[in-house]
């Protein structure tokens, strides 16, 4: 064996989940959905055909944060494509094809510098349900750091 390290793989268990998140969390139909919202324009739209409560109003945005910091949100809200990220959500798995619980995921900060976070920074963040049983649904908002979470990442 080489010095890379061990090979890790799947336990059968994570394996059968991890097909089952595949097929059934989300269905061909919302991707669909989502696919004719994004192509006509309507990112709001595609949200919703995704399962995201947006959050997010614009104009408080902008009176908060400036114009420029609400056009670039706005910008990459026009190429979020949520079905994807719905895909790629922690899920709790043990023969489940649900969201994990209660967490927050920071999708891009807007007011950083070169050295990390300014102060005062906001996120474009999505927060997945607090139940594993129940709406599946995902908050996806807008502002200042809620809970402690890595850029990118998830706060767990």
């Amino acid at each position: 064996m080489s010095g890379r390290g061990a090979v890790r793989f799947l336990g059968s268990q994570d394996a059968s989940s991890w097909r089952q998140v595949r097929r059934y969390a989300v269905p061909h139909t919302m991707i669909e959905a989502a696919a004719a919202r994004r192509a006509a324009g309507d990112w709001r739209g595609a949200c919703a055909a995704a399962g995201f409560d947006v959050r997010i109003d614009f104009a408080k945005v902008a009176a908060r944060y400036g114009a420029p910091v609400a056009d670039a949100l706005l910008a990459d809200l026009r190429d979020l494509v949520p079905d994807l990220l719905r895909w790629h959500l922690p899920r709790v798995l043990g023969g489940r094809s649900t969201l994990a619980t209660d967490r927050t995921v920071l999708l891009a900060g807007y007011g950083s510098e070169a050295g990390g976070p300014a102060p005062g920074t906001a996120y474009l963040q999505l927060r997945t349900v607090p139940m594993v049983d129940g709406p599946q649904r995902v908050l996806l908002r807008f502002g200042p750091q809620r809970r402690r979470a890595a850029s990118g990442g998830t706060d767990d």
